[in-house]
């Protein structure tokens, strides 16, 4: 098959890069917050039987930093949010409505899950049972997941308008789809490898810092990612045996390169976690791994938007986005993008200058 982007107009592929961008910074940060709060979950379970650590581990430093994290996150969640309604209004709008307070509970949900991650690095919870501390845990990566399986079945509504109708008619809230499950599998595995580059990044700038890291953090990072990877391979395998048998198949010419990009990512990734591993440079493990990584949501991503407009005619909308982008509107977005960068920036510096003086 041809490109779909091939037949777009300029506007609407500007709209479309301007959302790619803005949708990648979003899942970095929100993949953090679901992968990160997998792994403080997980840590919470091995506690009970390894005892006290004898220095600052992954799941500690990650524990500390979720809150702002989480704040990021809806932070740059705003304008791909924006774009999405500009490009795909009709199909967006239509898999809001249908999935009804199905969809709407993401925002309470959300709130518990935003107030739980302060519960668990508080002084008051430590000092509580294990299985308190236990609870708030899962019950905070439940969160996540819920508000990540919401959104991947909102999408793929979106794009089966053959069971719009059914839906409606039946008034059900839950959309059922067998490439729910795989989709959200590899997602979850992207959260995994974002949350083991962010924390070995994070580790690494406060190591040497009056901070003693725990000696095995490098070690279960560089496992975490290289898992990560792993069940990213068999969770897009499986999602390819699920392929809606009307869109894309991934043998299809314009979608080689972009499948190309995303196994250059984890290709490079692996080099860099085994180099980690070995007991490298960790340096140019983390330089490689983090090129990597980018390569491979980049990629990831371009999929996913191809299948998308192999199914929706955005050259319909062409006229509509020409005249948006005559009304002045994208000049005050990219003032707000570059003033929201600065203060989220600012915000993370005076938080890691916080951490070292705690230190």
């Amino acid at each position: 098959m041809t490109s779909p982007l091939s037949d777009l107009s300029g506007p609407t592929r500007l709209y479309l890069a301007l959302y790619l961008v803005t949708l990648l910074l979003h899942l970095a940060s929100a993949g953090f917050v679901l992968g990160g709060q997998l792994l403080v979950a997980a840590s919470v379970l091995r506690r009970r039987r390894a005892g006290a650590p004898s220095g600052l581990g992954p799941a500690d430093f990650v524990r500390d930093w979720l809150p702002l994290a989480l704040g990021v996150a809806i932070t740059l969640g705003v304008a791909p949010l924006l774009f999405i309604q500009i490009l795909y209004s009709e199909e967006f709008y239509s898999a809001n409505l249908l999935l009804s307070h199905r969809w709407m509970a993401i925002v309470p949900v959300l709130i518990v899950g935003f107030y739980a991650l302060y519960l668990q690095k508080s002084r008051w919870l430590a000092t509580r049972p294990w299985s308190w501390q236990l609870g708030v845990s899962l019950g905070a990566a439940g969160c996540f997941a819920f508000t990540a399986l919401s959104w991947t079945e909102n999408h793929l509504l979106s794009l089966d308008r053959a069971a719009w109708a059914e839906l409606y008619a039946s008034g059900a809230w839950i959309y059922h789809d067998e490439r729910i499950l795989p989709r959200l599998a590899l997602w979850i595995c992207g959260a995994l490898a974002i949350t083991a580059w962010l924390s070995a990044l994070g580790l690494h700038a406060v190591a040497g810092r009056r901070v003693a890291v725990e000696a095995a953090s490098w070690r279960r990072l560089a496992l975490l990612g290289l898992a990560a990877l792993a069940c990213a391979a068999a969770a897009a395998g499986w999602l390819a045996l699920a392929g809606a048998a009307d869109g894309p198949q991934w043998s299809d010419p314009a979608l080689r390169p972009w499948l190309a990009v995303a196994a250059a990512g984890a290709v490079l990734q692996a080099i860099g976690w085994s180099a980690m591993l070995m007991g490298r440079s960790r340096r140019l493990a983390l330089s490689l791994a983090g090129v990597g990584l980018a390569a491979a949501l980049s990629g990831v991503l371009l999929l996913r938007e191809l299948e998308r407009l192999a199914r929706v005619d955005l050259t319909a909308l062409s006229a509509q986005h020409a005249q948006a982008m005559q009304r002045g509107g994208l000049w005050v977005f990219g003032l707000f993008l570059v003033v929201n960068g600065l203060a989220v920036g600012w915000v993370i510096r005076r938080a890691v200058l916080a951490s070292r003086t705690a230190a």
